[in-house]
């Protein structure tokens, strides 16, 4: 419970700390561009691994093991479906688990997007569903530390 709460809330707090009148402290930070670094590196290895032939084979591969993990427990997820779907602009997540229409992150918004939706993700994770917390800590640490580092940053301008 409460986990729309926190989300949406932290998107109102992502653009009171960014820089200008429509800007997002997750996006002057880079969080969109760590996210979609974390999970395209997460691509590259299942496609050597697998010994995919083709990307889009590793994408396949990818959406697979994230609509597996919502099928077995969906409370582990927090987004995850959500933050794959927008670092790879739709190829991967597409379908199968909660997240946002595919235009969402293409085009001209899709960094500020991909940005806006990591922090209210793993603010929510944070506050209400400590499992899906470690599940974005596992899969993007950079990302979560990162992230940390911005919410450190805000307390200590308080």
């Amino acid at each position: 419970p409460f986990e729309i709460f926190f989300h949406e809330f932290w998107h109102l707090i992502d653009n009171y700390a960014g820089s200008g009148r429509f800007g997002y402290v997750s996006l002057d930070r880079g969080l969109g561009e760590t996210v979609k670094r974390e999970i395209m590196d997460r691509v590259i290895r299942i496609q050597r691994e697998m010994g995919f032939k083709r990307r889009a084979e590793a994408y396949d591969e990818l959406s697979r093991i994230v609509r597996q993990m919502y099928k077995d427990d969906p409370t582990v997820l927090g987004g995850l479906g959500d933050m794959v779907q927008g670092a790879t602009a739709g190829r991967a997540c597409d379908w199968g688990v909660p997240n946002h229409s595919r235009s969402y992150f293409t085009g001209a918004d899709g960094l500020e997007n991909r940005s806006t939706e990591a922090f209210a993700e793993f603010f929510e994770c944070a506050m209400a569903n400590p499992r899906a917390l470690e599940t974005l800590r596992e899969w993007l640490p950079d990302s979560y530390k990162l992230f940390m580092e911005i919410i450190h940053d805000l307390a200590e301008a308080l």
